[in-house]
């Protein structure tokens, strides 16, 4: 007894004599990252024992020890308020045995067993109320099984056992109430055959089809929760195939096209019966000239794609004049941009490389005089004067552009 006394002394002493070096702090001089080593030894990895990381506000972030510069032993990470975040083991650097994760100190996010670094076996998902969210099991980090989901109010809102592992499969979701919410098949987690979703009083909302290879095939329906027609297009291995049209919940005709294979014009038209834009497609993708329209018909807008990569763009302002214009490369911005007004005068002018602004981008007031200058290097700006003002440095917002696909 004596002996098992003295060697538990014995360690204790060789802990506590364990040497600490604050190897990171914060810009107040606040410890960031502490590190511990063995007693004898260099400070390197491989004499490392214990890291432990401090918020700003001096509340412990995680603690972690090691074992020949790999996480081994407990783990403990902590909210800002203190309160646990996670804890469990490491062996050999991997996650390894019961972990448990938390909303705060009173609720369980979630809990179950690693084995190997790998999710294995029974795991728990929590509300942050505390009711079930999700229970199911795992083998080798692949959901296996059937899962079964609650919402927050502890009513059942999913069955599903439509996962990769399994060979079939079928899920299910619910609405609050019961009603179902979506169904189908599916075999190694790709949806197959019939797909079927409702509204929450149970009417239709969407109804298709999906071949063995888990895309849309055949006629889809899409509906108004008044049970109208919504949508109806027909797909063939995953691409439009024959007619596309969608109607708002008046009836009016939003969205008309057809297609063989994928390739066709798609016309989109406001609420009066006005085209807005077309859109010719190649399997499904935009590809030649895609033209938005004001609503009384003017030209607005000109994106023009190459198999579904935007080229070039150019924009107009409603009388007419050239409100702005770029081209693209590889599918982002590159070389002059330029924005008009409406009484074609230069406002801004700017470079671009790879997508970000590279070298100058000017602005000019209405007598189309400079304003300011302000250069960038690969995005990040570098110098930039005001004429007649004295400065610096001054980030600038990115130009007004639209993004590359509407």
């Amino acid at each position: 007894m004596k002996r098992r006394l003295l060697l538990s002394l014995s360690i204790s002493g060789l802990a506590a004599c364990a040497r600490k070096e604050t190897v990171e702090t914060y810009p107040q001089g606040q410890p960031k990252r502490v590190h511990e080593y063995s007693r004898f030894g260099a400070e390197d990895s491989l004499h490392l024992r214990k890291v432990t990381a401090y918020f700003l506000n001096g509340k412990p972030e995680f603690e972690a020890y090691y074992r020949r510069g790999r996480l081994d032993g407990d783990y403990r990470a902590y909210w800002q308020n203190g309160q646990a975040q996670a804890q469990g083991k490491y062996e050999n650097g991997l996650r390894e045995g019961e972990w448990e994760f938390h909303h705060n100190q009173f609720t369980l996010a979630s809990k179950g067993k690693y084995r190997k670094g790998a999710k294995e076996g029974l795991w728990t998902e929590y509300w942050e109320n505390g009711e079930l969210k999700r229970r199911g099991e795992y083998r080798g980090d692949r959901e296996v099984g059937e899962w079964v989901g609650w919402n927050s109010r502890g009513e059942e809102a999913l069955r599903s056992t439509c996962f990769e592992a399994n060979p079939p499969g079928h899920y299910r979701s619910f609405h609050e109430g019961g009603a179902v919410h979506e169904e189908y098949d599916c075999r190694n987690g790709r949806r197959t055959g019939v797909f079927a979703a409702n509204y929450p009083d149970g009417t239709p909302r969407t109804r298709g089809f999906y071949d063995t290879n888990g895309v849309k095939d055949s006629l889809w329906e899409s509906f108004h929760e008044d049970g109208r027609i919504a949508s109806r297009e027909t797909f063939r291995v995953g691409v439009w195939n024959d007619s596309v049209l969608r109607w708002d919940d008046s009836g009016r005709v939003l969205e008309k096209g057809f297609f063989n294979m994928g390739s066709g014009l798609l016309t989109r038209c406001d609420s009066t019966g006005w085209i807005v834009e077309t859109r010719p497609m190649t399997a499904n993708r935009d590809d030649g000239e895609n033209w938005k329209y004001y609503p009384d018909g003017k030209r607005k807008q000109l994106l023009v794609f190459n198999q579904g990569v935007p080229m070039s763009f150019r924009r107009w302002h409603r009388n007419g004049a050239l409100a702005a214009e770029g081209v693209f490369a590889d599918g982002k911005r590159s070389g002059a941009w330029r924005e008009w007004d409406e009484y074609k005068r230069l406002r801004e002018s700017a470079l671009y490389e790879n997508g970000q602004l590279h070298g100058a981008r000017r602005f000019f007031d209405s007598t189309g005089a400079l304003t300011r200058l302000q250069k960038y290097y690969r995005g990040i700006p570098t110098e930039g004067s005001f004429p007649g003002i004295p400065g610096g440095v001054k980030p600038s917002p990115q130009l007004h552009f639209p993004p590359p696909h509407p």
